[in-house]
């Protein structure tokens, strides 16, 4: 199964987030998997995480059948750019800063195609592409609602989208 998780976070409170991002993952492994934290250490991190500025988070499992499309990741995008939290913003003008894989062009994320500018995150986000990384460990307990609010890490967040395509 294919999933993209998006932190959308306004590009002028880019410092702050990675800031109280940086605080809420205090003692969590870099490599960490959400479910194998303790419920005191998802506690913590959930609490703190309340505190991260965020347009929005969003997690889309590709669930269809790979021989359908060109593109998982496309797919992805499109989903968020049409449905998900990013609609009302994708087809205005933004600044786009991504982490994990190389996405630079309209054909493969329509939703950058009204970007001002994009970036890849360098070493002064780590802390965001960290968060982020945990929300997509995080997904599928979130999903299955098996967790309560206080270890839900999604329940952080104010906007927040789980599904598939």
């Amino acid at each position: 199964m294919f999933a993209l998780t998006a932190l959308t976070v306004e590009a002028e409170r880019l410092k702050e987030a990675g800031m109280h991002a940086a605080l809420a993952l205090t003692g969590v492994a870099r490599d960490a998997v959400w479910d194998e934290l303790g419920p005191d250490v998802q506690r913590e991190v959930v609490t703190r995480a309340r505190a991260v500025p965020h347009y929005a988070v969003d997690h889309v499992m590709h669930d269809r059948d790979r021989s359908l499309s060109p593109s998982l990741l496309r797919d992805c995008f499109d989903s968020l750019a049409d449905n998900g939290s990013l609609a009302d913003i994708a087809h205005f003008p933004h600044v786009i800063h991504l982490s994990g894989r190389n996405v630079n062009d309209a054909a493969c994320a329509p939703f950058l195609k009204n970007a001002q500018a994009v970036h890849h995150l360098s070493g002064e986000h780590r802390a965001l592409e960290r968060l982020t990384t945990l929300l997509a460990t995080a997904a599928p307990s979130s999903l299955a609602a098996s967790v309560a609010d206080d270890v839900d890490l999604y329940s952080a967040f104010d906007r927040y989208t789980l599904g598939g395509l």
